[in-house]
């Protein structure tokens, strides 16, 4: 029998590469018991101010703790579902690989190992626009749909003065009640669940010739695409949105001009697998498709143009920050180094370990001195401390961590937002690293 649950992140921040998780909860489906893993921030990072004040947390305690690093593998263990549900799971999968990455594991073992990752707001968005009777989304004061979770929750089971939303254990709980909704009043879409993500279900949709159904969320619009052509490394495959499409005999000289210099028209989409959004097989919910298809002249001709610039495999950028330098950790020739560090419970004999990868030989040395920060030699103890000086003290706006001068800046935003000190003595604590950083 197939295991399923529920997970949930709260993170020291939002930004990519930098959402470094401070706790995780953790439920099955069918039990209301949650289990909650607390640790403390890497010793490089700072609280951050925003994700304080929603989550009302006291920013001393992110301080405290075990590291990470330490409770990783529990947390991890605890993740071991056969169907793993969360809220916006783009977002939590991306805390979690973030995680992973930053204390030396590989970031995408959870996209590997067979487990089926869902998102618990899509699924329940598609069953309100099935049966909008039975699951209720709620609309806000500009008249469109939200997809909030303590929104939804309330708009289907009232006001409940016992949940705390945005602390992870209530989030959970949330979301198993409202996927036990789903189940038990609309049971016909619950049964086929994970076809909307299991990765082999959505490669099968889109290597096949059938049009499959498009569902965007957030708008709660179905639409139909066909599929043309996939990429040459079949990575992705270009579909008509035939609802966009229209009711063309022919493309247009403004279509084919853009085709033609290797970009998309407005009714041509890439999907992929592993694509945020849900697709399916109208088939599969008897939903009739009723929208105009082109005949077989105007998609081989759709096909050819496409094949002239778009296919291509992508070329990647490589990222400047060490944080977004995920793709392919470890390399080969680092995995046995890793495996023996991971083993090792001595912090000196970690130090010994070597590795060839300059990202594996960076994040080794951030692990021990967030965790043994007198087992480094001088060199490179004084290499990490000149970095969070720069890190902490920079001036840039755009930087994606928390520096002092931002999280000063949110403080007052914050207090001048809601009247009153906000985190109390945080603004003194901010202060007083500041001067003895410039010392």
């Amino acid at each position: 029998m197939e295991t399923e649950g529920i997970f949930d992140f709260e993170t020291n921040g939002v930004e990519k590469g930098f959402s470094y998780p401070h706790q995780l909860a953790i439920g099955e489906i069918d039990s209301k018991h949650v289990k909650v893993f607390n640790n403390r921030i890497l010793t490089y990072d700072l609280p951050n101010p925003r994700a304080l004040f929603a989550t009302n947390m006291k920013w001393e305690k992110l301080l405290k703790g075990p590291s990470l690093y330490e409770v990783m593998p529990e947390m991890f263990s605890a993740l071991d579902f056969d169907i793993l549900w969360g809220w916006n799971v783009k977002y939590d999968s991306g805390v979690l690989e973030d995680g992973l990455f930053s204390i030396g594991y590989n970031p995408y073992i959870k996209k590997t190992d067979g487990t089926v990752i869902c998102d618990a707001m899509s699924f329940t968005s598609l069953s309100s626009f099935l049966e909008p009777e039975k699951m209720k989304i709620p609309i806000n004061e500009k008249g469109k749909p939200t997809l909030k979770l303590e929104k939804v929750y309330i708009e289907n089971f009232g006001e409940d003065s016992n949940m705390s939303w945005h602390q992870a254990d209530f989030d959970v709980e949330g979301t198993r009640k409202l996927l036990k909704k789903i189940e038990k009043e609309i049971p016909n879409l619950w049964n086929i669940r994970t076809q909307f993500f299991n990765k082999y279900s959505r490669q099968r949709i889109l290597t096949e010739p059938k049009i499959y159904a498009y569902y965007l969320h957030f708008s709660r619009n179905v639409n139909f695409m066909k599929p043309v052509l996939q990429r040459e490394d079949g990575t992705g495959t270009f579909s008509i949105n035939l609802n966009k499409f229209g009711n063309k005999n022919s493309l247009t000289a403004n279509d084919k001009k853009k085709l033609k210099e290797g970009k998309k028209p407005s009714w041509l989409a890439e999907h992929f697998k592993n694509m945020d959004y849900i697709i399916f097989d109208p088939e599969s919910l008897k939903l009739d498709v009723d929208t105009y298809e082109p005949n077989d002249e105007i998609l081989e001709e759709i096909s050819d143009l496409i094949s002239l610039k778009l296919t291509k495999p992508k070329v990647w950028k490589e990222p400047k920050l060490l944080e977004h330098q995920k793709f392919n950790f470890p390399i080969k020739e680092d995995k046995l180094s890793w495996d023996l560090f991971h083993k090792t419970h001595d912090w000196d004999e970690k130090v010994q370990i070597k590795f060839k990868d300059m990202r594996s030989k960076r994040i080794a040395q951030r692990l021990i001195y967030d965790n043994a920060p007198g087992s480094l030699d001088t060199q490179p103890y004084k290499v990490i401390e000149d970095y969070i000086k720069d890190r902490w003290l920079s001036v840039d706006p755009d930087v994606p961590w928390v520096t002092i001068p931002k999280a000063l800046k949110e403080l007052k935003n914050i207090e001048r937002e809601n009247g009153g000190e906000a985190l109390p003595g945080y603004k003194d604590y901010l202060i007083n690293i500041s001067n003895e950083l410039k010392k």
